[in-house]
């Protein structure tokens, strides 16, 4: 055969010789790998033969594999450093059995020596920058000093020839022959960054001894997607974290030059690139420091169905970033139908935005008991749709502390919502006016910026009872069909078809262990002819040159109430419920 020939033929089977390449590396077809506390690391992940951790199973799968794991408890962190390459291949990791499965952060420990006073004494390995200490799953107390470590139930940590020394009081309880934990470890499930399309379902997850998150810099959850978007977060629980539950965060840094041309966050354009989570179901409950956190991750994620409980119990955190729910840069989010309660400290808040959360829809959440108020909205030019929620401040909250808090945020639309003993805050941010950025509609494209002021609010068809908005009336406020009940205030200066009635509203919020119901214990409030709720009559928006819009930039027409039910009639009750209030009436909220 001549050259001309062997060229000719080597021509044609390159194309050949690379089809079969790829179908020699390529992942088909899907295969499920399953993990049992029984299981080997060396067995190949089969029903049969289960690998034992969970890592190495994560290390093993491809796009479109799920994980199986079998019931048992794993003390281990686990890391994706590869995820799914789209919505219908992505990598799962499930619980066979949904709640019988959980993964600590932990680690028992053995080896206490017992000394005076009820104290007793380990070592650890190694220096551990966090750590919890848990006896039979509570919590103890992490005292000052060696004094108070007298206390029973209490704990402090010292130094000792390079490494980490625990005291603490069991009370009458020896360490050694019950269940003592540490939490050391400061992840449960984290990703190497920039890892897409995870799934995560049926999880217990508890003990986990993660750093403060800010903003400004790394934002550590106990489920941390870092810099990863559309990950499916479904029917887990959280738990004994020692700040953030679940963070959805993009780490961020702190920004020395901040001018009009260059306003914080500028250097994020494509929302395509970031958030797009879905949140769902699950149950976040004593964290330390917020239930669901993050930096640009909230951006066209959906946060849903969730209860969010018992966050900052201990009040050991002290900064400004605590809450049940806390975003920034949280474009086109979606925070629907979410029970949250018992937020302590001072600066912690029920759902805190900001800054920057234009096109958010914040819907039909319960939530109460919240130390610093219920809503922080800070820094935003709008606008942001509030509507069918429940908000219920204690009666004995703080004197002075607003229900609603709203710093230089533009353009909130509340609708539907019931206050109960709920007052609100609208100012500038003092001092020197910062720049915020207001971008097209549904992107992280950068239109102009410029401070963001108190301004262009709305409030239709809300029941106030006890408190109301009580506020001077800033420039572009509108407020009307309303009704303000148990000597709640109106807006100055607007309000010319709404109603008041005296104190004649009875209700209060009966809890239970995973749920709340609303009872309504006084006559009908009596109805208000209302307008249809249209993105057109709430009104344009010019700043930001939109309507409350849905994602996809279709218009919002807000004729649903908390139950999803119709009004049939424009005449009907103020608030949230179209039909249900009357005397003895018992309403199931979550």
């Amino acid at each position: 055969m001549n050259k001309i020939s062997i060229s000719l033929v080597l021509v044609l089977l390159i194309p050949f010789a690379a089809k079969a390449c790829h179908f020699a590396t390529s992942h088909s077809p899907q295969k499920n790998i399953y993990v049992s506390t029984t299981g080997n690391d060396l067995a190949d992940g089969s029903l049969a033969k289960p690998l034992k951790s969970i890592s190495k199973a994560v290390a093993k799968a491809l796009a479109g594999d799920r994980i199986l794991i079998m019931d048992g408890v794993y003390r281990e962190s686990v890391k994706f450093e590869h995820g799914g390459s789209s919505e219908s291949n992505r990598i799962s990791l499930e619980a066979l059995n949904t709640g019988k499965v959980t993964l600590k952060g932990s680690d028992q420990k053995l080896n206490w020596v017992k000394q005076k006073d009820k104290r007793w004494k380990c070592m650890l390995d190694a220096q551990i920058p966090q750590l919890m200490l848990f006896l039979n799953g509570k919590k103890l107390i992490n005292v000052n000093g060696i004094e108070d470590s007298k206390t029973a139930m209490g704990w402090m940590r010292g130094e000792e020839q390079g490494k980490t020394v625990l005291w603490a009081n069991f009370g009458d309880t020896n360490p050694n022959v019950q269940l003592t934990e540490i939490a050391i470890r400061q992840y449960a499930i984290s990703a190497n960054g920039n890892v897409d399309y995870i799934t995560i379902k049926g999880i217990n997850v508890s003990q986990v001894a993660n750093g403060y998150a800010t903003i400004y810099a790394e934002q550590p959850g106990a489920i941390y997607a870092k810099n990863g978007k559309y990950w499916d977060i479904l029917n887990c629980t959280i738990s004994d974290c020692r700040s953030v539950g679940i963070s959805i965060g993009n780490p961020g840094h702190v920004y020395d030059e901040i001018n009009p041309g260059k306003p914080e966050f500028s250097d994020y354009s494509d929302l395509a690139q970031v958030g797009h989570h879905k949140i769902k179901n699950n149950h976040i409950f004593d964290c330390g420091q917020a239930g669901i956190f993050g930096l640009l991750g909230g951006s066209s994620s959906i946060i849903e169905d969730n209860l969010i409980e018992n966050i900052n119990q201990d009040q050991e955190y002290t900064g400004a970033e605590s809450a049940g729910i806390r975003l920034a840069m949280a474009v086109d989010v979606t925070i629907k139908h979410n029970l949250i309660r018992k937020i302590k400290g001072k600066s912690s808040f029920g759902v805190f935005l900001g800054p920057v959360f234009q096109g958010a829809r914040v819907s039909r959440n319960i939530i109460t008991n919240s130390d610093a108020g219920l809503f922080y909205l800070f820094k935003s030019h709008g606008p942001a749709l509030f509507d069918n929620n429940i908000l219920v401040m204690a009666t004995t909250a703080t004197s002075g502390v607003a229900g609603v808090n709203m710093m230089a945020s533009e353009a909130n639309v509340f609708v539907q919502n019931l206050f109960y003993n709920c007052s609100f805050n609208n100012e500038r941010q003092p001092g020197k006016s910062v720049s915020t950025a207001n971008f097209l509609p549904h992107t992280l494209v950068i239109k102009q910026t410029i401070p963001a002021l108190n301004i262009d609010h709305r409030w239709y068809g809300n029941l106030f009872v006890g408190k109301g908005t009580g506020i001077p009336k800033a420039a572009g406020c509108e407020s009307d069909f309303n009704f303000y009940g148990n000597g709640a205030l109106a807006m100055a200066g607007a309000d010319p078809n709404s109603l008041k009635a005296g104190k004649s509203l009875v209700l209060r919020l009966q809890h239970n262990q995973h749920g709340v119901d609303l009872l309504w214990e006084s006559e009908k409030p009596k109805a208000i002819k209302i307008p249809v709720l249209t993105a057109n009559f709430l009104g344009f928006f010019a700043l930001s040159k939109q309507y409350v819009e849905y994602p996809s930039g279709e218009k919002i027409t807000v004729n649903k109430d908390f139950l999803n039910a119709s009004a049939g009639s424009l005449t009907r009750f103020a608030g949230p419920f179209y039909h249900k209030l009357g005397t003895k009436q018992k309403i199931k909220l979550f």
